[in-house]
């Protein structure tokens, strides 16, 4: 089954089912808006909610720093195996 994901920028994207599970997150990717699917107390089902970019980056929603990191360390131990 397909999933769409309908940004209120009015760009379309197929994406996998867990985007919707409630505590995912999701970028739009043409306007770059972070978006995190939450459980509504107040109307009992699951809403989108936008998520401050500031914010989205302070926690590496998107996992560009971990990744960096781990190719960092990687680089590390490669250039310290050699000089020893």
């Amino acid at each position: 089954m397909k999933h769409i994901w309908a940004c209120e920028c009015g760009h379309e994207t197929e994406v996998e089912p867990e985007v919707f599970e409630s505590g995912s997150t999701f970028r739009c990717p043409k306007c770059r808006q972070w978006w995190g699917c939450v459980h509504s107390i107040g109307r009992g089902s699951k809403v989108w909610v936008r998520i401050d970019t500031n914010i989205a980056l302070f926690y590496d929603l998107s996992g560009e720093k971990a990744e960096r990191w781990r190719l960092e360390e990687e680089a590390e131990e490669k250039k310290n195996a050699t000089h020893t």
